[in-house]
């Protein structure tokens, strides 16, 4: 919704499991990365989420389907 601004604290940075904010930010997603830190051994950052009204379908590349795996019905939901 348009003028729509939230803030996920804590989430997590692996880069092992990072591949959907990666594919939402090549979309056209306005995903801002504010305060990188570690946490319990694991890299997290707060995730800052405004209305994007620029999204665009991409492809996405075969190699990224690991760090995205449970992911994909989330990813279903934006493409629609």
């Amino acid at each position: 919704m348009e003028g729509s601004d939230i803030t996920v604290p804590g989430v997590s940075q692996n880069l092992t499991r990072n591949g959907l904010y990666l594919t939402l930010v090549e979309m056209g997603a306005k995903i801002d990365f504010l305060n990188p830190r570690e946490e319990g051994g694991e890299p997290v950052a707060d995730l800052r989420v405004r209305f994007s009204p620029e999204m665009k379908g991409i492809d996405v590349p075969e190699d990224r389907a690991p760090s995205m795996i449970d992911e994909y019905p989330i990813l279903s939901v934006v493409a629609a």
